[in-house]
């Protein structure tokens, strides 16, 4: 189980450091990867229903500290970009289990 980073253009290298960062808003905010994944999954899934119902202050925060991790990546991934060149949206980080695992 880990995290893929997708941003075209970027070394190997500037994705280690993507993941890094995003690793360190996890470790800040005491909670894991995949428990971070599973509340914005809710949001989505929350979303794509029409807001309907409440979504639980966990997955709330949980979903926020992803969004957060999800921006961290992108930060440090594309460190000196100009703005115009930085990823449009996020969803560029990916959380995978190891039947997943990611193609290098």
């Amino acid at each position: 189980m880990g995290l893929r980073l997708r941003i075209k253009g970027v070394s190997p290298a500037d994705i280690q450091r993507g993941i890094a960062a995003a690793e360190a808003v996890f470790k800040a905010a005491g909670i894991t990867a995949f428990r971070a994944c599973s509340g914005m999954f809710e949001l989505e899934c929350w979303d794509d229903d029409g807001f309907e119902g409440e979504l639980s202050e966990e997955d709330s925060k949980a979903a926020s500290v992803w969004l957060e991790a999800e921006a961290a990546a992108i930060d440090a991934c594309c460190v000196g970009w100009p703005d115009h060149k930085m990823p449009g949206s996020l969803s560029s980080l990916e959380y995978y289990t190891d039947a997943e695992s990611p193609n290098h």
